[in-house]
């Protein structure tokens, strides 16, 4: 096997989950004053990438893709049937891993489907 080479594509993947779950410190500089900064608008490194923090509230995640090849919507549909996925998965938050509903094929299919 020979694939052709592309310096505009990564070789091994297109897409990314990063899951930052390190918790915050507040970093104390004596004679300065630091506070947080949100980085803004993301470059998309990757075709899709979604980035999902712990916070103390729950999970929060942020889709970055390329516009070439998604569009908003496109991205909104696959948010919102993550969402459902992540709810028939877990069932309810007191239950072990090991209790949750199963996820329906059907779910899975339509989430994949919003990928193609």
């Amino acid at each position: 096997m020979q694939p052709e080479r592309s310096v505009t594509h990564n070789p091994f993947f297109n897409t990314q989950l990063v899951i930052q779950n390190t918790p915050r410190n507040e970093l104390v500089l004596e004679g300065l004053q630091l506070e947080p900064m949100e980085p803004g608008m993301l470059a998309a490194k990757f075709d899709l990438s979604l980035v999902v923090a712990e916070l103390d509230t729950g999970l929060a995640g942020t889709f970055v893709y390329s516009s070439d090849l998604f569009d908003a919507s496109t991205i909104a549909g696959m948010a919102e049937r993550l969402k459902q996925i992540l709810r028939e998965a877990s069932g309810s938050s007191d239950a072990a891993a090991s209790e949750a509903t199963p996820v329906t094929g059907q779910l899975v299919n339509a989430f994949t489907a919003a990928l193609e």
